[in-house]
C-alpha cells in the first residue's frame, strides 16, 4: 500500500517490481494520474480517492505499507495494525530538526526526534513489530 500516495512515484516502483499496490490519497487529481499511469504501463495499482482515516485500512492487509511526507498521527496505530504479522512499515515524515527552511513550518505536522525513542509515536512495541531500524528519513520495523 502507498499511504497518501502523492504523486505516484512508491506506488508505481512497488507496482514495477511486481507487486499488487493499493493507493490512497484525497486529491481526484493524483489518483487520475496514477489510474492512468498504471494503465499506460499495466501496471497492477487499485487507486482510490478518499479521506484517509483509520477506518480506511482494515487489520492484516498488507504486507508493505509506504507512507511518504506525510503525517496524521491519528492514524498511527491502525497504520501498524493494517500489516500483515511479517510486514514492513517504510515511514518518511518531515522532523523539526531539519535542513532547510521549506515547508511544512507547522509543528502538528513535524516530528521531533525524541518522539521514536520516547513517545513510540510511530513504532509501538507489540509482538507484532519489534524492531526499529532508522535512516536518514526512513524508518522500517
Amino acid at each position: 500500500m502507498d499511504l497518501a500516495c502523492g504523486l505516484d512515484r512508491n506506488a508505481v516502483f512497488l507496482a514495477q517490481q511486481g507487486s499488487a499496490v493499493t493507493a490512497l490519497n484525497i486529491s481526484k487529481v493524483v489518483i487520475n494520474k496514477l489510474t492512468h499511469t498504471a494503465h499506460q504501463h499495466q501496471l497492477t495499482i487499485n487507486a482510490y480517492q478518499q479521506q484517509i482515516t483509520p477506518d480506511s485500512l482494515q487489520p492484516n492487509s498488507f504486507d508493505v505499507i509506504v507512507v511518504s511526507r506525510f503525517l496524521d498521527r491519528t492514524l498511527m496505530n491502525a497504520i501498524i495494525d493494517a500489516l500483515n504479522s511479517n510486514g514492513l512499515l517504510f515511514y518518511q515524515t518531515f522532523t523539526r530538526e531539519k535542513a532547510t527552511d521549506t515547508p511544512p513550518h507547522n509543528p502538528d505536522y513535524l516530528l521531533a526526534k525524541v518522539v521514536f525513542y520516547q513517545e513510540n509515536t510511530l513504532i509501538r512495541s507489540t509482538p507484532k513489530r519489534s524492531a526499529v531500524y532508522r535512516t536518514k528519513n526512513w524508518i522500517t520495523s
